[in-house]
């Protein structure tokens, strides 16, 4: 029962509102479904082969029954006003449920902003490809979160960024009226939890209402809902940083850099994991030093140009990782923020860009 299980591991253990630590469980003739609602999302998701006794509308520890469910493949539900009686094979127990009084309403689109359509794998991927980018430091406010923007010209984009670093990654949206540009903040663990969702929404297309303070993602029916509360503000102007001229470049497999990398961040130093590019007609050198010794690599690439420059060494890695086959870097200077993509983009365009070190 996969919606059960996805919808479970976005319940809290803890919150702010105890009443959040549970799921809500409404079976009714017309079908049942599962609610939760955390700090930054709710959700509300069909359940096909729910069983009621009579029809009930109950709460149940959400932590709980994730962990009585984690190991079963099928189990059977049955619910009454009092209980729910979980079994599977010979495998048999029940849970007090409790009064639905005080748990929060799944709020339907105000129907202020026309939906958008849009590839489900699309979104999910765009949003799993730049979360990396994303700050960890409480203070940077919006950075903490993902911007997801709806241009008019019929573009999505989901933008990350520390200020340290930039990840993008573009992807196509439906037959839409948008007269102009929309755009929000989604918090990170938010939209880690709406991902886990997306999977277990029916039909390959979800319609996107982005309102002021929430982002709304439903199934094509609206059958299935998951609302997003958005930060408050927005990125400043990101474009600014992206290079428009190029000083130096190299093709080369992503895979073959992620691994000389790996090989370098060993021993490279704690705190800037700093390495020293070479690049060169021969190909590109790669050099780091730190407390326990050095380290050097060699790798061959197509090089344009020459130029010398340094980078923290995990933040390239990880604008590397979403890459499969090869990549084309693209230096604005020793000093000047460099653009990663990859040469052959599958699925949504992404693109990086990584700020060398001063040195």
């Amino acid at each position: 029962m996969k919606e059960l299980k996805q919808v479970l591991s976005v319940v809290p253990s803890r919150a702010v509102n105890p009443l959040y630590t549970y799921v809500r469980a409404q079976v009714k003739p017309t079908g049942a479904s599962l609610q939760v609602h955390g700090d930054n999302l709710s959700a509300r998701i069909p359940l096909p082969g729910l069983v009621a006794v009579q029809e009930v509308d109950v709460l149940v520890p959400g932590k709980l029954l994730e962990g009585i469910v984690g190991s079963l493949q099928e189990p059977e539900l049955t619910f009454s006003e009092r209980e729910l009686t979980v079994r599977e094979g010979r495998f048999f127990t029940t849970i007090r449920v409790a009064s639905p009084e005080g748990f929060p309403e799944v709020e339907p689109p105000s129907g202020s902003v026309k939906g958008v359509q849009v590839d489900k794998e699309a979104l999910r991927q765009a949003l799993s490809v730049v979360a990396y980018a994303t700050s960890t430091e409480s203070y940077r406010g919006v950075f903490q979160g993902i911007q997801l923007e709806l241009h008019p010209e019929g573009k999505g984009r989901a933008v990350a960024s520390d200020g340290y670093r930039l990840a993008m990654a573009d992807f196509p949206l439906g037959a839409q009226g948008l007269e102009q540009r929309l755009n929000g903040v989604l918090p990170k663990g938010a939209a880690k939890d709406a991902l886990k969702l997306l999977s277990v929404l029916e039909g390959d297309q979800v319609v996107l209402f982005l309102e002021r303070g929430v982002l709304h993602i439903t199934d094509v029916l609206g059958q299935a809902q998951v609302s997003l509360f958005l930060m408050e503000g927005s990125y400043p102007d990101y474009t600014r940083v992206i290079p428009r001229t190029v000083a130096a470049g190299f093709v080369v497999e992503a895979k073959d850099l992620r691994e000389a990398i790996g090989r370098l961040l060993v021993v490279a130093p704690t705190e800037n994991f700093r390495g020293d590019f070479s690049l060169g007609p021969e190909g590109l050198r790669l050099r780091t030093e730190g407390d326990y010794g050095q380290a050097e690599e060699f790798v061959e690439v197509e090089a344009r140009g020459e130029l010398s420059f340094s980078f923290n060494l995990r933040y390239l890695l990880e604008a590397l990782e979403p890459i499969e086959d090869q990549v084309d870097v693209s230096l604005s200077g020793k000093e000047a923020p460099t653009l990663v993509r990859p040469v052959s983009p599958s699925g949504v365009a992404y693109s990086a860009v990584v700020v060398p070190l001063k040195v």
